[in-house]
């Protein structure tokens, strides 16, 4: 069955289509997430002059919590979706937890699709499954990934929020942080549909020709590197009216957590994330995201 482009894609009314988020970051980052008009009044998102939208995080040197943004779509997706992002820079750098993701309500029980997420310098995409309780990763030989599965159990259970996930171990050093933005980045798919969740990474001129004709044939692609299906984790039961959230946290729960383990204390010469993330803005000048679009294609 063909896919189709819904709604139809406007590059000039971008962040119409976003709403901005500007609560407490709910991963205990050391965050501030803005409103709209503080974002736009202090530079934190811009239209480009190549007509590229660009979300910053706050660069000064202050003492206190980043700001940032956080934007939350108006379009919902569910079943038989495929959702397209295509980006030529995304943040990165010590203390720094970028996530390109979706989420569905209730969370848990509406489940959540981390599609292109990593802490610090990672030179490698992590994309993970959040759900309840019943729910574990496999892949099956009609449908392979490529990526290393880092863990199984998806559902929420006694308090580890761990996830299930694939690291897109095929890739190099390209589909994340330093790397894909030295590459011109590149574009991110996540396909939903009876049989399963898939997610793609295509590099910068290697992008199929028919997502680039909005006529999406993922059947030709190449095995995607993460790929749960159906078979141990129900899509229909674990997942319904995802929204498709941009954000940029700093620390909290993954990054605050891997700060010794990841070489950044080391390499900062700061024994706190928080503390490094507080009172060094010009360290987190490469953290922003410079988008080419999303778009959203329906059965």
């Amino acid at each position: 069955m063909a896919l189709v482009l819904r709604p139809p894609f406007s590059q000039n009314s971008f962040f119409d289509a976003w709403n901005f988020w500007s609560f407490a970051d709910p991963t205990h980052g050391n965050v501030n997430y803005v409103d709209a008009g503080t974002a736009w009044n202090e530079g934190l998102v811009q239209v480009n002059e190549k007509g590229q939208a660009v979300m910053r995080v706050n660069t000064d040197d202050y003492v206190g919590n980043r700001k940032s943004v956080r934007l939350h779509s108006h379009q919902v997706v569910n079943k038989n979706s495929l959702v397209v992002m295509d980006a030529e820079h995304m943040p990165t750098g010590c203390g720094t937890w970028p996530a390109w993701w979706q989420n569905g309500p209730n969370w848990p029980a509406g489940g959540e699709i981390d599609i292109l997420e990593g802490v610090h310098d990672d030179d490698m995409n992590h994309a993970t499954l959040h759900t309840t309780a019943g729910c574990t990763a496999s892949s099956d030989a009609s449908h392979p990934s490529t990526g290393q599965l880092t863990n199984a159990q998806c559902g929420f259970i006694n308090g580890d929020n761990s996830g299930c996930g694939y690291a897109d171990v095929s890739t190099g050093n390209n589909g994340y942080g330093a790397g894909f933005n030295a590459a011109g980045g590149g574009v991110y798919v996540m396909q939903w549909v009876d049989s399963g969740i898939s997610v793609w990474f295509f590099p910068r001129g290697s992008i199929p020709a028919d997502l680039v004709a909005e006529r999406p044939m993922p059947w030709t692609w190449p095995a995607p590197f993460a790929r749960w299906s159906t078979n141990t984790c129900n899509v229909d039961q674990f997942f319904r009216d995802h929204i498709t959230i941009f954000n940029t946290t700093f620390c909290g729960d993954w990054a605050g957590a891997t700060w010794y383990s990841s070489g950044c204390a080391d390499r900062t010469g700061y024994s706190s994330c928080a503390a490094f993330v507080s009172e060094k803005g010009s360290a987190f000048r490469e953290a922003y995201w410079t988008v080419n679009y999303v778009k959203y294609f329906q059965q």
